[in-house]
């Protein structure tokens, strides 16, 4: 069963990367965030990729997307930033920094739109608080609900997993990291600080300040710039995945998305349970050894339903 579970599995994502072939994905950014090399696809996969299906990767400078946001007339922003408050059932931000979301999504939406770009990986940080004075959360949250799948941290492989996933499903995917277990329940924690589409949300999304990048007077962490979505993640089957390599190999868990406990991380957030890799129910134990052994990259790409079973 297992067998049978992995060749289905390697042949439908050969597949969605045949279906994608020829797409161009936007790197808007100078490569992934700071220390994450893990996330990287390197140059020789790269080049594989590319001559394998065609799939090539896009520079795109941060500067420019900053140049382009600030150049928009403020009439029209605010108009928007009025609007893009309206994806929230909770906005805790002020209004200049919804305009600045409003600029921010028009610029990327019309890099995507002249670049060609099938899927993004946007270097949400460090430069983008210290040049434009924002998280770019909110405005990939509603990139992927328009429907142009995009990844955070610049993270190339996970733009590439969620190009894929959009040739299986039509529901907008995330970028998540898995984040916590619980080995009672047999169920795991995927979490990411606020770039997932609001379609997603269980009961309503909120625009919250960032919570890791403000300090307190005395030093203490406190909430910073905006912004993040935090949002639960809806009830019902997802897919949890990343490709390895040249889509040389992959590592997949299905599972069911379970209420999520009273307190939790601050960010979008879902439990999943109930899991399997390739068609077996699989322990806590098994998963977390088989990220650690196999050194995998700590970001996954979630998708709605279970696309390799």
């Amino acid at each position: 069963v297992e067998n049978i579970a992995r060749l289905r599995t390697a042949t439908r994502l050969i597949a969605a990367a045949k279906a994608a072939a020829g797409s161009r994905i936007g790197l808007i950014g100078e490569g992934v965030v700071p220390k994450f090399y893990d996330i990287d696809i390197s140059p020789k996969d790269r080049a594989q990729i590319e001559r394998r299906y065609r799939i090539k990767f896009v520079n795109v400078p941060i500067q420019r997307l900053v140049d382009r946001a600030n150049s928009y007339p403020e009439t029209a922003m605010r108009r928007a930033g009025t609007a893009f408050a309206k994806r929230f059932s909770q906005v805790a931000v002020d209004q200049a920094a919804l305009i600045k979301q409003a600029r921010m999504l028009q610029a990327i939406r019309d890099l995507t739109r002249e670049g060609r770009f099938a899927s993004l990986a946007i270097r949400c940080w460090p430069e983008l608080q210290s040049i434009y004075g924002a998280w770019p959360c909110p405005a990939i949250s509603a990139l992927n609900d328009l429907g142009i799948p995009t990844a955070c941290e610049g993270d190339p492989g996970g733009a590439l997993d969620m190009l894929l996933a959009a040739q299986l499903t039509k529901t907008p995917t995330t970028l998540v990291d898995i984040v916590d277990w619980d080995e009672r329940r047999n169920s795991l924690a995927i979490w990411h600080c606020g770039p997932t589409a609001c379609s997603w949300a269980d009961k309503g999304a909120r625009l919250l300040p960032h919570n890791v990048d403000g300090r307190a007077p005395n030093g203490r962490p406190a909430l910073g710039l905006p912004g993040i979505v935090d949002l639960d993640f809806k009830p019902g089957k997802v897919s949890v995945f990343r490709t390895l390599g040249a889509l040389d190999d992959e590592f997949v868990l299905e599972g069911q998305i379970t209420r999520a406990p009273a307190q939790r991380i601050c960010g979008s957030y879902g439990m999943l349970s109930r899991v399997k890799a390739y068609g077996l129910p699989v322990r806590m134990a098994a998963v977390r050894e088989g990220i650690f052994t196999r050194a995998l990259p700590h970001h996954y790409t979630a998708a709605r339903g279970h696309l390799f079973s």
